[in-house]
């Protein structure tokens, strides 16, 4: 069975998923995480979504390949980085302040356990929590190799971050809801929109592009502008899953 299978269905329903009998993921409302704070919602996000790519530079800058880390390695290193800060948006109850870097003695894998509870994220509750909340929250995970060109791509990094270092957050939540709420077809309100889990509202986003997208095509058809045999199939059906 595929992660996604043991996933989907909370998903769909916006509903908590249990990674173990230990672990919950939970799945907040539109308006908890506005409420939370978005800045502060998604930096916890991106602790379980970030790749061993993201961080490059600051590996560079410290001798390390980022080749030469496993998803599951870098998430260790943020997770203990970070487990002082609040998660229970996302964790609910689960003490995260006492986890440390231990070995497993079956696998010989260096895991994430609670001293005081006995709680392990291994790598396969990591990897079903990530794509959970990847899913969720609409972000894809962003992995590249290089062999020739590391060194370029550690240089385009750099020049990326130099450029964002000065730009302040810009929330996108509060607005998206708001656009969502304006948009034709759509069946709440700003305030019902709120109520929704985040994963059945970032659902309904996607799905409203897509119909917009045959809408626009069609009229391109219909007007002469479009050539009809040259659009893609996927492009043609509005009901199918959107992306």
């Amino acid at each position: 069975m595929e992660l996604r299978e043991m996933y989907e269905p909370s998903l769909m329903m916006g509903e908590d998923f249990p990674i173990n009998d230990k672990i919950m993921v939970r799945m907040p409302t539109v308006g908890e995480i506005i409420r939370f704070g978005e800045k502060k919602y998604f930096s916890l996000v991106y602790l379980f979504c970030s790749t061993s790519s993201d961080y490059k530079v600051q590996l560079d800058s410290i001798g390390v390949d980022w080749q030469d880390l496993s998803d599951f390695d870098m998430f260790r290193q943020l997770f203990i980085g970070n487990k002082d800060q609040d998660m229970s948006i996302l964790l609910g109850d689960l003490d995260t302040k006492n986890f440390v870097m231990a070995k497993d003695n079956k696998t010989e894998e260096i895991v994430l356990v609670n001293k005081k509870t006995g709680v392990v994220i291994d790598r396969l509750a990591y990897d079903l929590m990530s794509e959970y909340l990847c899913a969720a929250n609409g972000v894809e995970k962003h992995s590249e190799r290089a062999a020739n060109t590391r060194q370029a791509l550690i240089e385009e990094a750099k020049d990326k971050m130099e450029l964002q270092k000065n730009k302040p957050y810009e929330s996108h939540l509060a607005e998206l809801v708001l656009s969502m709420a304006c948009v034709q077809g759509f069946k709440a309100d700003y305030f019902q929109a709120m109520k929704y889990p985040v994963s059945v509202f970032m659902n309904h986003v996607r799905k409203v592009q897509q119909i917009k997208n045959y809408d626009n095509t069609m009229h391109g058809v219909y007007a002469g502008t479009v050539e009809f045999g040259k659009i893609p199939k996927s492009q043609l059906d509005w009901t199918s899953k959107a992306k």
